[in-house]
């Protein structure tokens, strides 16, 4: 269990704050950056007043939701808050959710788990990290709405849970001191599982050289969701392919417009079942507790499948593997998921 230092917790949380990917703020006027550096200072430094604002209220709002957009670090700051004209500017009184002090015993648990990450993704290049980080904030995290604040990166670090605005601002967290540009974009989208669009937030990832794609935690999460597996579906996508099914609040001209191909950049598409099967033997040695892959289209997509899911137990039988399974298709895209837990 790590200890409480508030002294090195309250460092790491100004330098937190400093280095992360603005954005947002790039994206502002010369005046309107004047007006954020404002209200972020005012934010970092737990002052209840930010003083001196030119802009009209509408923009002061705008200005607040990118601060908070850009430094997931301020979950102690909600979206209460009141304003008052001052002559030709205005003042904001924030309403923090906690203390100073508070505020920083919540950043032992995430100092803590944002190390771990950076001593397994050191020397690692931008989309092998993106990688890890979208498959471990799916393993740790349960999307619920019980606990302390489920809108908040803290929730992901300190209890495990959060819904879809949390575990964007945690992959945000986690990506910008790993190194890697970080976006978080909001919006509305049609959740799995239901038919009305809803609020929602995700990520914008740069994979390398300012490629930047669109990236969603929250509906890759078959665990969640009953599929006991990490998809794969909203991994990397343009913003034609995300615009199927979300509605963006912002526009993202940074966004490539050339496809990536998830499952052959990462060796699991599959034009042989030989070759499946090497790959499927090796993955299995390993004790791989989750497996993706996709199979060659232009075939009988039911019989391939079948086919693959034979090797898998003939393999499992060889190896000698005690294991239950389960399984999720999406027959469309010839994709498979298996969930594996091993108990020999």
């Amino acid at each position: 269990m790590a200890l409480f230092n508030p002294s090195r917790e309250r460092k790491w949380f100004i330098n937190t704050a400093k280095n992360s990917y603005k954005y947002y703020r790039s994206k502002l006027s010369s005046v309107d950056k004047q007006n954020y550096d404002i209200i972020f200072d005012a934010i970092l430094y737990f002052k209840p007043i930010a003083k001196g604002l030119r802009c009209s209220t509408d923009k002061m709002m705008k200005l607040i939701h990118y601060v908070l957009r850009d430094n997931p670090v301020f979950y102690y700051t909600n979206s209460k808050f009141q304003y008052s004209k001052s002559g030709f500017s205005l003042n904001v009184q924030f309403d923090f959710d906690m203390m100073e002090f508070s505020v920083y015993k919540k950043a032992t648990a995430i100092i803590k788990r944002l190390d771990e990450y950076k001593s397994v993704c050191e020397g690692k290049s931008n989309l092998e990290i993106i990688k890890y980080v979208h498959d471990n904030v799916i393993k740790d995290v349960e999307y619920s709405f019980n606990t302390e604040n489920p809108y908040q990166a803290y929730s992901v670090f300190t209890e495990g849970k959060a819904v879809c605005e949390g575990i964007a601002e945690a992959t945000k967290l986690i990506l910008d001191y790993l190194g890697v540009k970080c976006i978080i974009a909001t919006g509305k989208s049609k959740h799995p599982g239901t038919t009305s669009d809803v609020n929602h937030a995700w990520n914008v990832v740069d994979v390398g050289g300012g490629d930047f794609y669109h990236l969603d935690v929250t509906f890759d999460d078959g665990i969640s969701q009953g599929t006991g597996t990490i998809l794969q579906n909203y991994f990397l996508l343009t913003n034609a392919q995300i615009m199927e099914t979300h509605v963006l609040d912002e526009k993202f001209p940074e966004v490539s417009e050339t496809k990536r191909d998830v499952f052959t950049m990462q060796g699991q598409y599959f034009t042989s079942l030989f070759d499946f099967e090497q790959s499927i033997s090796r993955q299995i040695a390993m004790r791989k507790k989750s497996l993706y892959y996709q199979l060659a289209t232009g075939r009988d997509h039911k019989k391939e499948i079948e086919k693959s899911m034979t090797i898998i137990e003939n393999v499992l039988r060889r190896q000698n593997v005690g294991v239950r399974y389960k399984a999720f298709y999406d027959k469309l895209k010839c994709v498979v998921y298996v969930s594996l837990d091993y108990h020999y």
